[in-house]
């Protein structure tokens, strides 16, 4: 489980930086966005206190990840 800040209802998830190395592995075309289930190991972990903000982590691993599906790169 991924703690939230109480009080917020919108669902847990966070963008991930394409140049991390295990998105790159990935090799997904940079100019476009996706959105993926994943199983990962993160740390760092900290979430946002707004709506609009995205929660943030480091990415130490994938686990597990479904097929990226292409989505809107406008994150608000």
């Amino acid at each position: 489980m991924i703690p939230k800040i109480p009080k917020t209802n919108y669902p847990a998830q966070f963008v991930l930086e394409s140049d991390n190395p295990q998105i790159e592995n990935l090799k997904l075309n940079k100019k476009k966005c996706y959105r993926i289930s994943m199983i990962i190991e993160i740390d760092g972990y900290y979430s946002s206190r707004y709506e609009d903000e995205s929660d943030g982590a480091n990415l130490i691993k994938i686990i597990k990840k479904g097929k990226p599906v292409l989505t809107s790169c406008n994150v608000g």
